[in-house]
């Protein structure tokens, strides 16, 4: 067997702590085919490792389309995770919601001053340095 640190007990006790870069390797494809058993059979058992595993692989998505993932991971993002179809669809449909939001977003400044948009200091602090000008 290959060393790696997804160390599942066996036979799969409840309780078995996945950390979130597990799911990660998983969904990337860099964990190890037997992890990757084990994992995918615990995976199928647990509804909360599924919810779990949803929730980490809209983050991987969301962190992609906002060019936060590491070189190594983007690489592998771009190289497998996109492959199938249905990936493709999903990340393809998220890149175009975001795309139509950022333009809504922009061509209402009001709204995204209201909002403190792309404002970490918020609007009422971006008003009070106007009036200091």
């Amino acid at each position: 067997m290959t060393p790696s640190n997804f160390d599942l007990p066996e036979p799969f006790a409840s309780g078995a702590t996945i950390e979130d870069d597990d799911i990660v390797r998983y969904l990337l494809g860099t964990l190890p085919a037997a992890d990757r058993d084990r994992f995918e059979a615990l995976y199928f058992e647990d509804d909360e490792l599924f919810e779990r595993v949803k929730a980490v692989e809209e983050r991987l998505i969301r962190d992609r389309l906002l060019f936060r993932l590491p070189e190594a991971e983007e690489q592998r993002f771009t190289e497998t995770y996109v492959v199938p179809p249905s990936r493709y669809q999903r990340v393809t449909l998220a890149e175009t919601l975001l795309d139509e939001a950022t333009k809504e977003l922009s061509a209402d400044p009001q709204f995204c001053d209201s909002i403190g948009y792309l404002n970490p200091l918020g609007p009422s602090d971006r008003e009070s340095d106007n009036k200091k000008v």
